[in-house]
């Protein structure tokens, strides 16, 4: 049982923050502008979905780095995690 609660604990980051950053991408790639839009100040450029670019606010586009180095830097530790208790598993039967 314990196990099953430490994968859960492991595999919960992965699917959390990296919904959470697929999700910010899919929005802005859906709503903001391909063009620079100086009266709304969505001038700073990000690359989205395999390499369009869109343009954003100062704001937006530090959110959209911060969340793509804050989240492999999250995933990958708690995927070894999940992995590790996946190949040490032994049947007791």
């Amino acid at each position: 049982m314990w196990r099953k609660i430490l994968l859960a604990c492991a595999i919960g980051p992965f699917f959390f923050f990296g919904g959470k950053l697929f999700n910010k991408e899919a929005d802005i790639y859906i709503s903001a502008p391909s063009v620079p839009v100086a009266k709304t100040k969505q001038v700073y450029p990000v690359l989205v979905n395999h390499g369009y670019v869109r343009y954003l606010t100062r704001k937006e586009a530090d959110d959209l780095d911060f969340w793509r180095k804050v989240t492999p830097a999250i995933i990958a530790p708690s995927l070894a995690a999940a992995g590790l208790l996946l190949a040490t598993y032994r049947n007791r039967r």
